[in-house]
């Protein structure tokens, strides 16, 4: 049996998850040919989108994993440090995924991101803000809010335009055992219950 460093949600409830949701929308909406999904963990994109989707992930034992799924648009590979030609992709997701990197790692994600992605492509990113349910969390190492993000953009990476930005919930518990995970991200959002992540969308310039 495998033992991952990051846990993933399973497969069956990724596509009720509020920034998945929204994840989906852009790639219909903007319909890019060819995405990058950094950190794809359990591979729900990959499989959902294998024509059009690349997914890497640091553990070997979970690219392992999906490969044996049938899942061949899958590698290793370093977010820090991607190993793709310049102006490659169209879009680039990183989901649940800058909360596990140091500061310098964030940089050095931003930067081969901002190289593979092509003029106008953009960059999808899932935040937390700074909460207990965050350092509940054992693999978390900070928490990056959508206002660090744009801060960073202003500051240090100007060649990112702000595209999209929300603020999420994290919903109302026990509305997801009774099967209403849907209805309580709704009535969390309108009435701005447990604000604990975001979801932002960089353009390159």
């Amino acid at each position: 049996m495998s033992h991952f460093i990051r846990p993933c949600p399973s497969r069956k409830d990724e596509s009720t998850i509020d920034t998945m949701v929204y994840i989906e929308k852009f790639i219909k909406d903007l319909h890019p040919e060819k995405i990058l999904d950094i950190g794809c963990g359990d591979g729900y994109l990959e499989e959902k989108y294998p024509d059009r989707i690349t997914g890497i992930d640091i553990e070997p034992d979970r690219v392992a994993d999906l490969k044996t799924r049938g899942l061949h648009n899958v590698q290793v590979g370093d977010a820090t440090a991607l190993s793709f030609d310049n102006h490659s992709f169209d879009m680039a997701i990183a989901r649940d995924l800058i909360e596990h990197l140091h500061i310098e790692q964030v940089f050095a994600m931003f930067r081969s991101v901002l190289r593979v992605l092509k003029p106008n492509g953009v960059f999808v990113i899932t935040t937390w803000r700074d909460c207990q349910i965050f350092w509940d969390k054992v693999d978390h190492i900070r928490p990056y809010s959508n206002k660090w993000v744009r801060n960073l953009c202003r500051y240090g990476m100007p060649d990112f335009d702000i595209y999209f930005e929300k603020e999420l919930s994290a919903g109302i518990p026990l509305f997801g055992v009774l099967k209403l995970t849907w209805l309580a991200h709704l009535l969390a959002d309108k009435f701005k219950i447990r604000v604990d992540h975001g979801i932002i969308v960089l353009k390159k310039k």
